[in-house]
């Protein structure tokens, strides 16, 4: 028992000292933290990692500290984040600090890195991410003459001006904006912004680079001219904000026009590019506001007439569009003229200057242009009308002259198609023509002039009948005619040396003083004259179909000439079943050829009449079809028979030929949008051809739909004469040969006009307008359909 009580005691000293032992010895308990002795300051880059080395010589405990821990930056533990991580005393630890991603605008994150150990605790480093900067760059689109290039150039941009090009409404400018932060747009009033192809509106963009086109909003509040800022607002700060400053050019009195042809002839034709003269008119296309006027001043070669020329139409058509900035169409005629050319000078004015007055445009102290300089920027052109060109060559003795020669004629345009002498001397201000028929004929013919020549010269015909006169005629050559001239230059006669054994043709120039030509003639002997001059004088007076001259350098037009001896060949194109074609000239009988072999033609073409006129017939025609058709005069003897002319005739059901404005309103501008009239190939026009068989149904058929009840008493339309029957097609009773009472469908008609009125939607019926041979060739089919 002692013992053991002995033992305890003893343990519990051992005990005791090896307590006592242990507190003396421990590290841990009388160490002092170990930090590093400076704090690491660093700026660094979103997305960017940093290594931190520490040495702890005890258990450590390292935490981040600031705004966005966790969020924008974070310790990596093992593929972890952590804003705190712990260890014991070591060597060396390397942990590593990450930044997000993100960059920020206005705001710089910063993270505090703090060690603790023991009871101490201090800072060890500051990381520092500053603020983004912003960066927004903007540059302007580049244009050429044509409009805008796919180039925004190089140079940056804080202010722009708007664009337009000839013939363009709209005002716009390409922008490309280069920014480094998303924004919001905001625009003046009168601005839109679209993406590059005009398709999407534009309010944002993303960071990067953004094309867009600025586009004005044309109204009366602008027209004279705008300028205001365009805002580019960042998306995440309402208070960051880039300007561009955008200019919008005053439009209000903007003009533009271009015109497709100054000239007419005589005859009120219009010139056409082709060079040829057509029955109709020039076309003005104007852009600018609504109210633009176009005024003819007449020009007296000197100086203006304040008048503005009443020989000169001009008519404005309608504005097919609500915008400010529109093109209408003008049409500029004239009157046929019967005197001298006369001019006039056309002048485009916009709206605000529609009442200015030729006096006011007239300046009489400025001969050069004879108006004021301020009228310069309207000026469009002059516009000229052939007039009547006084004769050259008159005969001294008339009667006898036009009885044993023939007629003289003349005529004002050298580009004439029955003038051969055009090719060879355009530049002749007049033409004439002699015909001699046989042997001693107009001998003692003599002629004055109008005008001294200094020499003439005679061309021989190389390439009879076409017309080539390039062959210079000397004293030693050989010639059926010659030329003496007498009185000073100022009379003359052709006398005839021989008797030539065809038709021939010989040129006459008269050239004056400095080697100009005065006058070309045509001198021709022509065993079958009648007295008629020739000419492209046939026309087509009823029927649908168009007439010309043949080109004289077709192939066709060689043979049919050289074969039968005729030198105008007209050709006629028509998709109708009758023409009807009005002459000059009474023919004694007619040749039918076929073109393909120049035998007998056995088609289905017909022609038959009376002196000067005949018909063509092409109705029992179920395709395309041809022939030649030579028509013969008496000869000189009176017995005998002589080619005249020929006719290439060719029926074609395909040919987009119609007679002109065969339906159209009368009074369009009445009629609005209440009700249509336009050509109809759909169901309607496939039911009246069902209904009158492929041979027979009308060739033309037009559907006039009404919109609305209202309409039925302003839509009067001209009609290509009276329809068949006097009334529609179904409103007709067979029991007692009068119309329907009470037919939702009437008209009247007052000449060529016809007022149609419906007083019932969903139905249909149609009028039918007949040829010369009572065969239907229009159709007018009548609907009305109510819009829901």
């Amino acid at each position: 028992m002692k013992r053991n009580i002995f033992k305890y005691a003893a343990a519990l000293v051992l005990g005791f000292m090896a307590v006592v032992s242990c507190d003396l010895t421990d590290p841990q308990k009388n160490e002092v933290p170990s930090f590093p002795t400076s704090v690491l300051n660093k700026t660094v880059a979103a997305g960017e990692s940093v290594e931190i080395s520490i040495e702890p010589n005890m258990a450590w405990d390292v935490t981040l500290e600031g705004d966005g821990v966790m969020n924008y930056f974070w310790i990596d533990d093992s593929g972890m984040k952590a804003s705190r991580i712990s260890g014991n005393k070591a060597e060396k630890v390397v942990f590593t600090v990450v930044f997000s991603k993100d960059e920020e605008f206005d705001v710089n994150r910063v993270c505090d890195v703090y060690l603790a150990m023991g009871d101490e605790k201090k800072k060890i480093a500051t990381l520092t991410r500053p603020s983004l900067n912003r960066s927004m760059d903007i540059y302007a689109g580049v244009a050429d003459e044509e409009g805008f290039t796919d180039d925004f150039g190089t140079s940056k941009v804080t202010s722009a001006e708007l664009l337009t090009f000839t013939g363009v409404p709209t005002y716009s400018l390409p922008v490309r904006v280069v920014a480094n932060y998303a924004w919001d747009l905001a625009l003046p009033s009168w601005l839109r912004a679209y993406t590059v192809d005009g398709k999407t509106e534009v309010t944002s963009g993303a960071a990067g680079t953004v094309d867009m086109l600025l586009t004005a909003v044309l109204d009366e509040t602008v027209k004279n001219g705008a300028e205001e800022k365009v805002r580019f607002i960042d998306s995440s700060n309402d208070n960051a904000v880039t300007e561009l400053t955008v200019k919008l050019p005053a439009f209000g009195d903007r003009i533009e026009c271009e015109l497709n042809s100054t000239e007419f002839n005589m005859a009120g034709e219009v010139l056409l590019p082709n060079g040829s003269y057509v029955e109709g008119t020039a076309v003005a296309y104007v852009l600018g506001m609504e109210g633009a006027v176009i005024r003819a001043l007449e020009w007296k070669g000197q100086y203006h007439d304040i008048a503005y020329a009443d020989w000169v139409i001009i008519e404005r058509g309608e504005y097919y569009d609500d915008a400010l900035l529109k093109t209408v169409d003008f049409t500029i005629g004239v009157t046929e003229n019967s005197g001298e050319a006369r001019y006039a000078d056309l002048f485009v004015f916009p709206a605000s200057m529609a009442d200015v007055t030729a006096e006011e445009i007239c300046d009489m102290n400025d001969p050069e242009c004879g108006f004021n300089a301020e009228y310069a920027p309207y000026y469009v052109g002059r516009l000229t009308q052939a007039g009547e060109v006084p004769p050259y060559i008159t005969p001294t003795s008339p009667e006898e002259l036009r009885a044993e020669v023939g007629t003289y004629f003349s005529t004002l345009d050298p580009k004439a198609e029955d003038n051969v002498l055009q090719w060879d001397f355009p530049t002749a201000p007049v033409y004439h023509k002699i015909t001699y028929t046989g042997e001693w004929s107009g001998d003692e013919g003599s002629f004055k002039v109008s005008e001294p020549y200094s020499y003439v010269k005679l061309y021989a015909d190389t390439d009879y009948p076409m017309g080539v006169f390039s062959q210079e005629i000397s004293e030693n050559d050989a010639c059926w005619i010659s030329f003496a001239g007498f009185g000073g230059n100022t009379e003359g006669r052709f006398n005839m040396n021989e008797v030539p054994a065809s038709a021939t043709h010989t040129a006459a120039v008269f050239y004056g003083e400095n080697d100009n030509i005065l006058a070309a003639v045509l001198v021709v002997f022509d065993p079958a004259y009648t007295g008629e001059s020739s000419g492209t004088e046939y026309q087509i007076a009823s029927g649908i179909g168009v007439i010309s001259s043949m080109d004289q350098n077709s192939e066709l037009y060689m043979a049919i000439s050289s074969n039968y001896n005729v030198t105008e060949v007209y050709q006629v194109l028509t998709n109708d079943r009758m023409l009807y074609i009005t002459g000059k000239t009474e023919y004694w009988g007619a040749i039918a050829i076929d073109p393909a072999t120049f035998g007998e033609y056995k088609g289905k073409i017909s022609v038959e009449g009376a002196a000067p006129n005949f018909y063509v017939y092409t109705k029992a025609c179920t395709a395309k079809d041809e022939v030649v058709v030579i028509l013969q005069v008496l000869g000189a003897d009176g017995e005998s028979l002589v080619n005249q002319c020929a006719f290439h005739i060719i029926y074609d059901p395909d040919a987009d030929i119609e007679a002109k404005a065969p339906f159209e309103f009368v009074y369009p501008q009445y009629v609005g949008s209440m009700a249509t009239l336009e050509k109809h190939n759909g169901e309607y026009a496939q039911a009246i051809i069902d209904e009158w068989g492929e041979a027979q149904a009308p060739r033309y058929i037009y559907l006039l739909t009404y919109t609305d009840l209202s309409a039925a008493s302003l839509a009067t339309v001209t009609v290509p004469g009276k329809p068949m029957g006097g009334a529609s097609w179904n409103n007709y009773n067979p029991n007692t040969n009068s119309t329907y009472e009470d037919y939702w469908l009437t008209h009247e008609l007052n000449g060529d006009q016809m007022t149609i009125f419906m007083s019932e939607a969903g139905k249909v019926d149609y009028f039918l307008f007949s040829d010369p041979t009572g065969l239907p060739t229009y159709a007018l089919i009548c609907t009305m359909v109510i819009p829901e």
